[in-house]
């Protein structure tokens, strides 16, 4: 087949010729089966302009998109016989702004807008496919000047600055957005193709790591083939997903195999039943046939024995549901241990820019539970469904084959549907999953914040921005609900219309009263167990779709290592703390220094040392260096003599104690805060450290050092904690 996901046309874009239908009209002429009509989403700045639209306003570039969109579909309809053609649009990543308009736009123009092609076209808000000049100007901001000419310069830290900030964007815009279709992959290289950065490397197997994972097509003309080595290339049969998700059941393989067992009796008996039924009606209302049953019965010797049955049958699946739920509780409990002590000890960066704490806790609480119901429950009730639907079908073709290939009529669409169904779930579960985690987000910010929010009579505001949230979940949820409503019902509908051929066929009088009434309810149990099937598959999406944020945050790797190198002994290790010739910009801004060739130089013993500065003048990223949350981009950071970063991080922080600017009290008790930092600490170092504080309070409270910390209310007190 023949396709293409992305075009412009002059109509409607500036930097492209003809018009839209034209654009229609050559890809029928030149064979196309499949096109893409997109259009650039508008922009919402004045500054974000291109010099060619100098002369319009963000709101005609608003209202130009939305003629766009009418004229697309209008083309659709017209020529529909000759070729399919997709309506979709193409993203504009400036701001974090331009996402939160982008999810608007998709939002109002609804099923109109079939598909996303995800391009960032901007970095530092600069365009850097308009022109040479403009995208040197680009890699010059990261430098913290107005121009660099790449051909003269050579290869450096803003160049690399520039293109990991472009990876980042990307991989943001792809996390938020799923776009069907990346779009410039590799833009960022498109002046300076032959550059090749060992940490640049990282982050694009990073984002093709992410795109095999969330099935995304690339657009036609990347050059994703001299980027990336072909066993990292995308898989868009998700094996490895799969292999991950599949392997976190391991564990439980005893567990699962017993329950399983139980599943296979269970399910046997509750197929034998029908059959049964209607050997017996057969029996009891015709006589005694020869080669009805095979033993002699009489009413009271079969309820006895179907009493047993029904007992066995009941029994199994009872120890199939304790086993099943306990083994998925295991499961969850273990992956959220997981990704919580993978969060911990990510970058600082990480947490606080890319992640964030509410996209954290979304990703323990809702999407761990997805991932471990899809491994147990939901794969208990997929495998009952395949047994129950093959000996169903078997003994259906026992009883009538004429009637059964009649029923199986149904299957391939059905089936078909299921598939397409599952992979719209699975796209649309993503989405939802970070919808949860930006309200998550949004409310923890808030709620964190709640003295800061009151102070500025910002709560209006604040309801603002997470009733948006909540209704782009909501949106979401009602597209879901649609989806299933028209999948299930067609499904159940067909189910119902071959039942009535069924009876059409056995008004013939072709078929015993007992064996109808068998066919009838193998027909229901197999009618149940592919809309089971059909559940089952869509399920295992969304398992799919929460476990790769799971799986993107249990095998990220933080660039700070805990425990890496040589334990830091302060009896033995320490000495003159020296800061010698260090240069540190933070990792969001790259092109803005806070330190520059920074020296400082603390003695060993008895040395106190203020440092005073106005604000943003690098106190807190002196701090930050020191306790290796960043590492400097150049310069050193010596103890005794020795770099810091041969120490394990671990044990070096262990040694540096710490007073915030906003100190923090967890849960627990006050004994438990006080010894925060020293977990070994005795009850005499915790009252000596309390009487140091002058926290003589604690004496004064119900259950003093066990009273819990929240009853602590008091700020001169919550500081001095």
């Amino acid at each position: 087949m023949k396709a293409s996901h992305h075009s412009h046309s002059g109509q409607f874009c500036k930097h492209a010729a003809g018009s839209l239908e034209d654009v229609v009209k050559a890809a029928i002429d030149r064979g196309f089966d499949v096109f893409g009509l997109t259009e650039h989403v508008p922009r919402y700045r004045t500054e974000d302009l291109y010099p060619e639209e100098v002369e319009i306003t963000p709101s005609d570039l608003l209202r130009t998109f939305d003629e766009f969109i009418l004229e697309a579909h209008r083309l659709k309809a017209l020529y529909a016989k000759q070729i399919t053609l997709l309506v979709g649009l193409e993203t504009d990543y400036i701001t974090d702004n331009d996402l939160d308009q982008l999810e608007t736009l998709i939002a109002r123009h609804g099923d109109r807008i079939e598909y996303v092609v995800g391009s960032v076209h901007h970095c530092n808000g600069i365009p850097i496919d308009f022109d040479k000049p403009t995208f040197e100007r680009a890699v010059a901001s990261f430098a913290g000047s107005s121009a660099i000419e790449i051909e003269n310069s050579n290869p450096g830290q803003a160049q690399i600055a520039f293109l990991n900030e472009y990876l980042d964007a990307q991989l943001r815009l792809m996390q938020r957005i799923s776009p069907e279709v990346i779009g410039h992959f590799d833009l960022c290289r498109l002046y300076t193709p032959n550059l090749c950065f060992e940490s640049v490397w990282q982050k694009v197997e990073r984002n093709i790591q992410f795109l095999s994972f969330t099935s995304h097509r690339l657009a036609a003309g990347v050059a994703i083939s001299k980027l990336v080595p072909a066993p990292l290339r995308a898989d868009p049969n998700q094996a490895a997903n799969l292999r991950q998700l599949f392997a976190l059941a391991k564990p439980e393989k005893t567990t699962l195999l017993t329950a399983f067992g139980l599943l296979l009796i269970s399910s046997s008996v509750t197929m034998s039943v029908p059959l049964t039924f209607g050997k017996l009606i057969d029996f009891f209302s015709h006589g005694a046939q020869p080669g009805t049953l095979p033993i002699s019965v009489t009413p009271a010797t079969a309820g006895v024995v179907l009493l047993a049955l029904f007992t066995l049958g009941a029994a199994a699946n009872a120890g199939r549901v304790i086993l099943m739920r306990s083994a998925s509780a295991r499961i969850v409990a273990r992956l959220r241990k997981a990704t919580y002590s993978s969060a911990l000890r990510q970058d600082i960066e990480f947490l606080e820019r890319s992640a964030g704490p509410g996209d954290v806790v979304s990703r323990l609480n809702a999407d761990t539970y997805i991932v471990g119901d899809s491994l147990t429950g939901n794969l208990s009730d997929g495998v009952r469904a395949i047994v129950t639907a093959s000996i169903g079908l078997s003994l259906m073709f026992y009883l009538s084959p004429t009637l059964t290939a009649l029923m199986l009529a149904i299957v391939p669409p059905v089936s078909l549907g299921a598939f397409a169904y599952g992979r719209y779930l699975k796209r649309l579960s993503n989405r939802t999953q970070e919808g949860l985690g930006d309200m998550t987000k949004v409310a923890n910010e808030a709620l964190s914040a709640v003295r800061t929010v009151q102070a500025f009579t910002a709560a209006p505001r604040e309801e603002a921005r997470f009733a948006a949230k909540v209704e782009h979940v909501q949106d979401l949820a009602i597209k879901e609900a649609r989806a299933a409503a028209m999948f299930f019902g067609a499904t159940g509908w067909s189910g119902n219309v071959v039942v009535l051929g069924l009876l059409a066929y056995v008004s013939r009088g072709q078929i015993s009263v007992g064996d109808l009434t068998s066919l009838l309810m193998y027909t229901a149990y197999v009618g149940g167990s592919l809309s089971m099937l059909s559940s089952f598959f869509s399920s295992l999406m969304k398992g799919l779709g929460a476990s790769e944020r799971v799986f993107q945050l249990l095998g990220r790797k933080p660039e700070i290592r805990g425990d890496s190198g040589t334990v830091f002994d302060i009896a033995r290790d320490y000495g003159n703390i020296e800061f010698k010739n260090v240069s540190f910009a933070y990792p969001s801004r790259p092109g803005a220094e806070i330190l520059r060739g920074f020296s400082m130089k603390i003695k060993g013993k008895g040395d106190s040392v203020a440092i005073v500065g106005k604000s943003g003048s690098g106190k807190s990223s002196v701090q930050s260096l020191l306790f290796r949350f960043y590492d400097p981009h150049s310069g050193k950071i010596l103890v005794n003599g020795k770099e810091i970063h041969n120490y394990s991080v671990e044990s070096w922080r262990s040694a540096i104690a710490i007073v915030p600017q906003d100190p923090v009290l967890f849960t627990g008790t006050i004994a438990e805060n006080i010894s925060y930092g020293h977990a070994t600490a005795s009850r005499s170092d915790i009252e000596e450290a309390a009487r140091l504080a002058n926290c003589d309070f604690v004496w004064e409270m119900p259950d003093k050092f066990h009273t819990k910390s929240g009853r602590v209310t008091e700020e001169g007190k919550y500081h001095e904690l």
